[in-house]
């Protein structure tokens, strides 16, 4: 009985990790920005799969402390959607982000954060015709 145990648990472990592994394979850190204090980072992930994320095959944008990993499910999720290729992002203090984004309606966007870790996030669309 215990070694079944043993082997159950080894195999649940194993089967987590390799789809740990295969999610991670789909995320691609396309830049980042550090506040002017360099406290926080955004980090820009486009996500390649039409998985189980609101944004498949979309850009993601990600707030998290510079002392976090760069992994995309450790941060705050502050911007999801599809910009083509005209999505930018700049620190206009250390409390102060402005997101533009190219984008032909609102529907493009998924998610939008005003406000993480006492950090004001503005967000700015501009046609893309």
């Amino acid at each position: 009985m215990k070694k079944f145990l043993l082997l159950s648990a080894i195999l649940t472990v194993g089967i987590w990790a390799m789809f740990a592994y295969m999610n991670a394979q789909n995320w691609t850190l396309e830049s980042s920005k550090l506040s002017p204090n360099e406290e926080y980072g955004i980090y820009q992930f486009l996500y390649a799969s039409d998985g189980d994320h609101h944004a498949p095959y979309g850009t993601y944008l990600f707030l998290q402390s510079t002392k976090a990993i760069q992994n995309p499910l450790e941060g705050y999720l502050i911007f999801a959607g599809y910009c083509g290729n005209n999505l930018s992002y700049d620190w206009l203090a250390n409390e102060s982000v402005v997101i533009t984004c190219a984008a032909s309606d609102s529907k493009s966007i998924r998610t939008s954060a005003s406000k993480a870790y006492g950090i004001r996030i503005k967000l700015t669309l501009t046609n893309s015709s």
